[in-house]
Parts: C-alpha cells; structure tokens; sequence
C-alpha cells in the first residue's frame, strides 16, 4: 500500500510538472478574446491560441504601416479589407495594434476560410498566404513547417488548456 501512496504522489508531481512547465512554454494569454471570436465565427479557439502563439509568442506588436502588427501579425492592407467585409466602420491600421481588434479580425478571416474548407491544412495554408493579394507570399516548404507547428501547438493547447477553451 505505501509503494503505491509513493507511486501516485510521484505522478501527480510529474503531472502538475508537466502542466507548469507546459503552461509556460505555451501561455494563454486574451483568453476571453480567444474565446469570444472563436464562438462567434466558429473557430477551433485552440487554433487561434497556436497561431498566435507563432505569430508573435503572444507579444502585442505595435503599429507599422505596411508591416505585420498586433498579435496575429496581421498587415494593415488585408486587415482594412477584412474590417469593411465585417462591416467594420471607421478601421485605422492603427487599430491593429489593440490586441482585441486584432484577435477579432484575425479570428474573423479564419473563420471565412473554414467556411471555405473546414480542413485543418487548408485554413493554416490560407493563414499562411493571408497577405498574397499584397504580393508577400511564403514559399511550399516554410507554410509546411508553419503548419506543422501549428496543429502541433493547437494540439498542446488542448491538452493544456482543453475546456478552459471552449
């Protein structure tokens, strides 16, 4: 009996180890952003968590014209776009730099292109060319690497975080 006291004191250590440490390496920060967008345009909010997680680590990115800004790395020229698709009056590139406006427009075009194909490689592929209209287009084998960080991320979200997600 006291072997296995020892045993389950020595895995819930390992457990609450790997959650602390795992938290850590994959924060969660905006929560209620994530969730709020996710819901609203039915979004993986996991998903959202991993891209920002490699877009910008979860840093809000100031405002740079023509540069990708906020925390989604979005670039003023789609996100205009994108805000007057959403019917988004009165949308500055400045705006980007707030980090709701920018989950809310990030999570938005995500939710389009899963209402294009709701699988899994063809939405990260269409984040990966979000600014091709502007001529900035990733190469075959970095939007394969980009994907591949992204469902495995998107997979440690939902370990870590699961329902705290949804």
């Amino acid at each position: 009996m006291k072997k296995f006291i020892i045993l389950f004191v020595v895995i819930a250590i390992l457990i609450s180890g790997f959650l602390f440490l795992g938290r850590a390496a994959y924060p969660l920060k905006y929560q209620s952003e994530i969730k709020k967008y996710s819901a609203e345009y039915n979004v993986d909010p996991a998903l959202v968590a991993a891209i920002i997680r490699n877009q910008s680590g979860f840093k809000a990115l100031g405002y740079k014209k023509g540069e990708k800004s906020g925390v989604m790395e979005i670039r003023d020229f789609a996100a205009k776009k994108w805000a007057k698709e959403m019917g988004m009056e009165n949308f500055e590139g400045k705006m980007l730099a707030d980090p709701s406006i920018n989950i809310q427009l990030g999570t938005w075009y995500l939710g389009k292109l899963t209402k294009q194909n709701d699988n899994i490689d063809t939405i990260i592929e269409g984040w990966c060319n979000r600014h091709a209209s502007g001529g900035i287009k990733l190469d075959k084998d970095e939007i394969d690497r980009y994907m591949e960080n992204c469902k495995d991320a998107r997979n440690i979200y939902n370990i870590l975080y699961g329902i705290s997600l949804k």
